[in-house]
C-alpha cells in the first residue's frame, strides 16, 4: 500500500534509524581500528570487544527507563533486520559489471 501523506511509514523510520546507528558504529569501528593499526598494544583487546563493552555501558546507562522486554524486542527486530538484509541485499563491484559485460540496470 502506498502511503500518500508526508508522514514516514514505521518501516522508513526504523530504516532510517538502521542506517544512522550504522553509520555511527561504522565511523566508530574505522577510527578504533586505524588507532590500533598506528599504536599497536600486545595485551589490547580486540576492537570490537572493546567497542561492545563501551556501547553495552552506555545503553545501561540511557536505556534504563525501558522494560526488559521492549529491550529484547527491539533486540528481535533488530536481528531479523539483519539478518533480512544480509539474504537479500548484497554488493556487486562495479568492476565485476563492467568486466563481464552485465547491462546496467540503472
Amino acid at each position: 500500500m502506498e502511503r500518500t501523506d508526508a508522514t514516514p511509514s514505521p518501516i522508513q523510520k526504523y530504516t532510517a534509524a538502521l542506517l544512522e546507528s550504522a553509520g555511527q558504529i561504522n565511523a566508530i569501528v574505522t577510527g578504533m581500528i586505524e588507532y590500533s593499526e598506528r599504536r599497536p598494544h600486545p595485551r589490547a583487546k580486540p576492537v570490537l570487544v572493546v567497542l561492545s563493552e563501551l556501547v553495552e555501558g552506555i545503553l545501561a546507562d540511557n536505556l534504563t527507563p525501558l522494560a526488559p522486554a521492549e529491550i529484547e524486542r527491539s533486540a528481535q527486530l533488530l536481528s531479523a533486520a539483519t539478518e533480512a538484509i544480509g539474504n537479500d541485499l548484497f554488493f556487486v563491484d562495479p568492476d565485476l559489471i563492467e568486466e563481464t559485460g552485465i547491462p546496467d540496470l540503472n
